[in-house]
């Protein structure tokens, strides 16, 4: 059972992870920097070495391809990925008919969680805070703010938008505060690659090409985001939290307009939508302390 435990808990993150991924506005890079496994999960993508990996297969060196997986966090990424990938199939219909029926709730209990998670994660910096943590936690808030508020793109659905939109899509859902769905959400792409992941055997060649894109820009970000991390730990903590901030834009703007964004639900505020949406702000809050490391 001790064994069991740990793989346990890190397929739990991961499933956190991938329903935050779901939800425009939040992202499971947040969800993995509350649970306490963020830096563990770029360095763990970081010690794949694909181009090597590919390289000693074709040539049949063998020994060289058994030390190349020796280096890679197999049995962490494969349990936190397996729970990433599980909860985007399974449970993406259930986040969208949240998100659909019970907006307000749905957000404020992100809004309570994203909050309370950024002020902890703060408050896990070493040392003084001093000017250059205050500083780029200030540029992740702007960043991020600015990006949250960007319109709507109407891309069409090209072999090379798709491409990209992979890229960007994973590039943001590492970073915590960025959310890779609302990326696919400004690009004109959420709904379509929403459905094709329930259409794979229609839509299996726009999938791949996804799918690509989101491997190749994974490799890359995490290739550098490791070096900084390892270099500017307190800076590069201090603005992935600023990003967090800042992405409460999102989330604030649909509570605030809630009235005007979801009259096809004929959402009204009054004392039971009011009661209910700070009631779901509160387990968003408190829930942080249940999942943090």
């Amino acid at each position: 059972m001790s064994k069991l435990y740990p793989k346990v808990l890190l397929f739990s993150k991961g499933v956190l992870m991938g329903l935050a991924d779901i939800v425009p506005g939040v992202s499971g890079g947040t969800m993995a920097l509350i649970t306490g496994i963020y830096e563990d999960l770029i360095f763990s993508i970081n010690s794949i070495e694909p181009i090597a990996i590919l390289s000693s297969l074709v040539k049949r060196d063998f020994d060289r391809f058994k030390k190349l997986l020796t280096k890679i966090e197999l049995v962490f990424l494969i349990n936190l990925g397996l729970g990433i990938i599980i909860a985007i199939f399974l449970a993406s219909k259930l986040i969208i008919y949240a998100l659909n029926f019970f907006p307000t709730y749905t957000y404020s209990f992100f809004f309570g969680l994203i909050l309370v998670s950024a002020i902890k994660i703060y408050e896990r910096i070493d040392g003084q805070k001093g000017f250059y943590p205050i500083l780029f936690l200030i540029i992740g808030i702007v960043f991020a703010f600015l990006v949250t508020g960007l319109e709507k793109l109407g891309l069409l659905h090209t072999p090379i938008i798709i491409f990209f939109s992979g890229a960007l899509a994973v590039l943001a859902m590492v970073l915590p505060g960025i959310s890779g769905s609302f990326i696919l959400l400004i690009i004109g792409q959420y709904e379509y690659m929403l459905n094709t992941l329930h259409n794979l055997s229609t839509r299996f060649l726009e999938a791949s090409l996804f799918v690509f894109g989101a491997i190749l820009s994974l490799f890359a970000f995490t290739d550098a985001l490791s070096f900084i991390l390892k270099k500017y730990k307190r800076k590069t903590l201090a603005f992935l939290t600023g990003l967090m901030i800042g992405a409460l834009r999102l989330p604030g703007s649909k509570l605030i307009y809630a009235e005007q964004i979801f009259q096809k639900i004929n959402f009204k505020w009054n004392i039971v939508t009011i009661s209910s949406t700070i009631i779901f702000f509160l387990i968003g809050s408190i829930f942080v302390f249940v999942i943090e490391k």
